[in-house]
């Protein structure tokens, strides 16, 4: 099969997903759900729930059958010691910035980081590379819309190296060096 003459269809059935079942997944959405109306101080997670379910309609809108898994791994002797870690059957990366434990933010912030433009080569990676030709039509079409939102709200609130820009964290990420092994 040419995969040139793949379409995206937004009838079709098959596509990439986040495995909902992980236990970081689980903490999320039950998280997002429980805090989605509340107020100030606490802060309302409707947003980032009504975006991550836009991400999840995306991801079935791609032609890669993977199932994307979430979760977390810990960097022991640091205050902010959580990094989220993404995989599927082909590959798997790690988040390089800490966050702080038992917060979504490590989990909504490696999926900021695999759909970042500047990552695509690491979403192929994940998705399959046979699929990359088709990555700049499914990204404009599925995710330009919705990426300043998910650049805003699937990040750490107090993020520990504020000086840095996202393209220069993006190149640690690429490289898979945790920031902490750096700065």
């Amino acid at each position: 099969m040419d995969i040139s003459t793949i379409t995206i269809n937004p009838n079709q059935s098959f596509g990439a997903k986040i495995n909902k079942h992980t236990k970081a997944m689980k903490y999320v959405y039950s998280y997002l759900e429980k805090y989605k109306y509340a107020t100030e101080p606490y802060g309302g997670t409707r947003k980032e729930l009504a975006l991550l379910n836009k991400v999840n309609k995306a991801l079935k809108q791609h032609p890669s059958e993977e199932i994307i898994n979430i979760s977390t791994i810990h960097k022991t002797g640091y205050t902010l010691d959580e990094r989220g870690y993404i995989s599927t059957s082909l590959a798997a990366f790690k988040d390089i910035e800490p966050c702080k434990k038992d917060s979504v933010s490590a989990e909504l912030g490696i999926i900021r980081k695999i759909l970042a433009p500047e990552n695509k080569n690491m979403f192929n990676a994940l998705m399959g590379k046979e699929y990359a030709q088709i990555y700049p039509r499914w990204w404009k079409q599925h995710i330009s819309p919705i990426w300043d939102s998910i650049n805003m709200f699937f990040r750490d609130r107090s993020q520990p190296f504020p000086h840095m820009k996202d393209a220069e964290l993006n190149v640690y990420f690429r490289r898979q060096i945790d920031l902490y092994d750096v700065v």
